[in-house]
């Protein structure tokens, strides 16, 4: 009687199989009846691991055993092509300012309203002056022509011109006469130009000048005759 009793207890303290309840693909029914298969088991895991590192990424998942890496579509990957994109960026805007400024010079604040200025910036590229004829314009007499033109030189004695009101600088040259005076005056003569250098001068009005020069430097020429009275 006691041997039954000892297999009974050795029975009952033997380790017994453990089962799990795992549900396995293709299993429609209950599993948990099946034993434990370690072997079986992880390559169920291999499987799966698989199934979820290839699902696709519009499914919202995304597992790789490579490390992350992002995708950047620019052109700007490094921070030398940053610094040569943003210096490219300079050196066309300093380019664009600089050729505006030689196209259209800036105009100062006190010219830019000039009446002056403006004429001169709609003025055409050519005009007709129309200039009045010589019985149209008023003649100047011999003192309008030795100020506007004469006294340039004859002031000052420039380049030795004879000092205007000098009786002994001018009494050689009064003493050639007139006609010899008016001659040099309307053609020039070493540093003196023709007219005194400015040719819209008549001659009628250069005589005018002679006269007046000379008569203020001790000479006592007539005044000649205006061009109406010596066509009459």
């Amino acid at each position: 009687m006691r041997r039954p009793q000892a297999s009974i207890m050795q029975s009952a303290s033997m380790p017994q199989p453990v089962r799990f309840r795992q549900a396995q693909a293709g299993c429609a029914t209950d599993c948990s009846t099946r034993p434990f298969n370690p072997t079986h088991n992880k390559v169920i895991m291999a499987d799966h691991a698989d199934a979820v590192r290839h699902v696709p990424d519009n499914q919202g998942f995304h597992m790789s055993t490579t490390p992350d890496q992002t995708e950047d579509g620019g052109f700007i990957k490094t921070p030398k092509q940053l610094f040569t994109v943003v210096a490219l960026l300079i050196v066309g805007v300093v380019a664009v300012f600089l050729a505006i400024n030689i196209i259209v010079p800036p105009a100062s604040s006190g010219d830019a309203h000039n009446p002056e200025a403006v004429e001169s910036r709609i003025a055409p590229v050519a005009r007709l002056v129309l200039v009045p004829t010589e019985s149209e314009r008023v003649l100047k007499t011999g003192e309008e022509v030795y100020k506007s033109t004469c006294s340039s030189c004859h002031a000052a004695g420039v380049s030795g011109a004879p000092i205007f009101g000098n009786v002994d600088a001018w009494q050689p040259f009064i003493a050639t006469g007139f006609e010899e005076m008016l001659n040099v005056a309307l053609h020039g003569k070493n540093a003196m130009p023709a007219k005194g250098g400015n040719p819209t001068l008549s001659d009628y009005e250069v005589a005018r000048a002679v006269v007046y020069i000379a008569n203020n430097s001790g000479a006592s020429f007539e005044e000649p005759a205006a061009p109406e009275a010596a066509a009459d």
